[in-house]
């Protein structure tokens, strides 16, 4: 890339951290209805759950995929920081796989101890 002067920012690469089932976007909805995430927070973070392992999405392209603004993303980023579904640093976004799937685990609890 030529160097114009300005500085380019690449978009954070996100990586998985623990082993993702076949059935991770159930996962991450039956975690997010757990900790009662926001609506956009959830469509966030199923959108990086199916990202591949090194991808970078640019804002347009979760824009475009979420429905999410562009100038939303850092602030439900930093929630899903907060409540501990992935770190974000170093223009790195990691998944925590094993938190998403303990709180998962807690749904299913909940609705087989309400069945009874």
């Amino acid at each position: 890339m030529p160097n114009t002067g300005r500085n380019y920012r690449h978009p954070p690469a996100i990586h998985h951290i623990g082993r993702r089932d076949e059935n991770h976007a159930q996962t991450v909805q039956q975690a997010a209805k757990v900790v009662r995430l926001p609506d956009r927070a959830t469509k966030l973070l199923t959108f990086y759950a199916d990202c591949p392992d090194g991808f970078r999405p640019a804002l347009k392209t979760v824009r475009e995929n979420t429905g999410i603004a562009k100038n939303a993303v850092s602030t439900i980023r930093k929630y899903l920081v907060t409540a501990g579904f992935i770190l974000y640093g170093g223009g790195n976004i990691c998944l925590l796989w094993e938190r998403i799937e303990e709180v998962a685990r807690i749904e299913k609890l909940l609705n087989a101890s309400n069945e009874k």
